[in-house]
This record gives structure tokens, sequence and C-alpha cells, in this order.
């Protein structure tokens, strides 16, 4: 029998982890589940300061006027992490040109870039570690405010700040793991799945007006290449995905996870990377949720797509990442039954991380 763990209960906890009834690490400005569901932290009572960004003043509103710290975190964007967001080029024109531009007049997209470049410095050794990280936070907290206040608006009209917006937040959910102490559970890893249907939901409603648009590349890019050849053992992986599954549900999902695992070795990491979680049906998303043991082992081979990506910044060791989290989600008793082996698949991963980056070396 499974033993309950209990909470010293706390009354300083957010109100979104007091709906939730979790416990709330009443981390300020945003605790930290808020920060896997990218979703707005607010306390009751003012609590203490965040950490001042020393020696940079702290950020004020000034009508829109950024500090000397936000001027870093532009330039680093649109020199060094914008490039590294999608390898495509056009996709990489978008992120690095149109976007700073469209920023100067959205304040939401002006807060999601710094809030990329922030966490992008963060991953950086050294004693501004903690200062980049609070700055990035502290945008994306911004950034998610006025992003939920569109959302209940007819958003026709902002969708070309609200598309790139909703990337944006699934590309923060991986990179901010990076920063944490404590590797994801199987638990976060789902919530992060979550947050990848949100842009293909806003996607399908608005496809006419992305189409339409600059930031259409996102979402198909076009300067396809041939991919170099799969391994044998990976191409053997999806052969046995394919054939798994007891059911329909699972059938399907299985069969979803080996297709995108014989286009991982494109190069267009949100139609790659985002394809499997956000085409997950809900049946099979609910028994993920409940952590069926049959799928969590398909779970686990989603890690063979994340590989393929392992040099991006934002993506780095997830494939590693969601290994462990199946593996400790997984009881001994069932890996046995299933025959899942955890060297097997690193073995596997090995053999197929940064394929995709081998390409782009060769074009």
């Amino acid at each position: 029998m499974a033993i309950r763990r209990f909470h010293q209960k706390s009354r300083g906890g957010c109100h979104r982890c007091k709906i939730r009834r979790v416990k709330c690490d009443e981390t300020r400005p945003i605790c930290r589940n808020c920060i896997r569901q990218s979703t707005e932290c607010v306390y009751s009572e003012p609590g203490p300061r965040a950490p001042p960004i020393s020696p940079q003043p702290d950020v004020q509103d000034n009508n829109g006027l950024y500090d000397a710290l936000d001027l870093l975190l532009m330039h680093r964007f649109a020199t060094v992490t914008a490039p590294q967001l999608f390898p495509s080029a056009q996709a990489t024109h978008v992120w690095q040109n149109i976007l700073p531009v469209s920023a100067h007049t959205e304040p939401l997209l002006m807060h999601g870039i710094l809030a990329l470049a922030g966490m992008d410095l963060a991953r950086m050794d050294g004693d501004a570690h903690s200062a980049y990280r609070t700055r990035a936070f502290h945008h994306q907290q911004m950034g998610l405010s006025i992003f939920q206040e569109m959302l209940q608006k007819d958003n026709s009209a902002q969708i070309h700040a609200i598309f790139p917006f909703s990337l944006i937040l699934v590309i923060l959910a991986f990179a901010s793991a990076h920063t944490e102490v404590a590797e994801p559970s199987v638990d976060t890893i789902l919530d992060i799945f979550a947050l990848f249907r949100g842009p293909r939901a806003l996607a399908a409603a608005n496809y006419d007006a992305i189409s339409e648009s600059e930031y259409y590349v996102l979402l198909r890019p076009t300067d396809t290449k041939p991919p170099p050849r799969l391994s044998e053992e990976v191409v053997r992986q999806a052969e046995k995905l394919r054939a798994m599954g007891s059911d329909d549900v699972a059938r399907v999902a299985t069969r979803q996870l080996a297709d995108a695992i014989e286009v991982s070795a494109q190069r267009f990491d949100l139609r790659v990377i985002g394809r499997w979680p956000a085409m997950l049906s809900d049946h099979f998303f609910a028994r993920l949720k409940q952590h069926h043991p049959e799928a969590l082992v398909v779970l686990s081979h989603y890690s063979i797509v994340l590989a393929a990506f392992r040099e991006r910044w934002w993506v780095g060791p997830w494939d590693r990442m969601l290994l462990s989290a199946v593996s400790h989600a997984l009881p001994g008793s069932e890996q046995t039954r299933l025959d899942w082996r955890l060297d097997h698949l690193e073995t596997v991963l090995d053999r197929h991380a940064g394929v995709s980056e081998a390409l782009d070396a060769k074009a």
C-alpha cells in the first residue's frame, strides 16, 4: 500500500497552491509550482522582496522603460539566445529580427524574450546565476499576467503576440528545469506536456491569421533538407512501439510516437518535439497521469525524440531527465514484467543524440 506523504501546513502560500491544496514553497515572487504550470502567482500578504539584482537597479515600470540589465538581456537574446531556439533559417529570422521589433509595441513579447534571455544566462555558472534567474521569472510573471488577460478576450486580433508567447512558455518550462536543484518528476513533465496543447489550440483556432503572418514558419518550416539515416537501433525502437498497445487508445499513442521518432532527425524543433505531447488523446494523457505502467513505458521512448535536440540550450539533458523520472515512477516489478531496461534506452539515446545538429553542421 502506498504511503501517504504529509506536509507541514503552510498559511503563507500563494492563492493557486491553496486552491489546488498542494504545498507551496512560498518562493517569491513566483513559487515553483506556479513556475512549472506557468500560472500567475499571487500572495495574500506582501512577502520579502525578491533578491536585488546587484549592481543593477530593480525593474521599474516607468511607462514601459527597462533598466540596464534588461538591455543586456535584449542584446543576449538578439545575438545568442534567438539563433539557438529553432534551427531553421526562417525561424531564426523570426526570433532574431521580427520578434524584437514587434516587442517594441507589444509588452507581452518584450517580457517573453527577456525571460528567455534571462533563463539562457541563468545556465551559466557564477555569482550572477540567481540574478539572471530572478529577472527571468520576473518577466515570465509579468508576461503571464498580460497573456491570461488577453486569453479572456477575443484574441483573434492579438494572435500575432499571443501565439509566439505560447511557444515561449513551452521553451521556458523546458529551460527552467535546468536551473532547478531537483530533477523533474513524471507529474512535472506532464504539466509541461499540457503547455504544448496551448499553441496547438491557438494555431487551430487562428490558422488563417497565422498562415498569413511571419510566424507561420514557426508552425510549418519550409527549408527542409533530406534527413540523415536513422540508426538501426532507433528504427527498431520505432517498430517496437508500433507493435505495442493493448487497445485502440494505446495503439494510437504508440504509432504517433513512432512517427515522431522517425522524423526526429529533421531540424525543426517545434514540429518534432511538440508533435507527440500536443497530439496525445485525453484518454492516454489520463493514463499517464495515473502512472499506468504501460503508458509510462511509452512515455520513456519520447526521450529518443528529445535526444535528437540535446545540443539546444533549452533542451539539453531532458532526454536523460525523462528516463530518470520514468525509472523512479515505474516499480521494479513492472520494469521486469514489461522488459523495460534503463541502460538499454540510454544507449539508444546516445546513438541518436545530436542527430539534428549533425545535419545543421552539414548544411
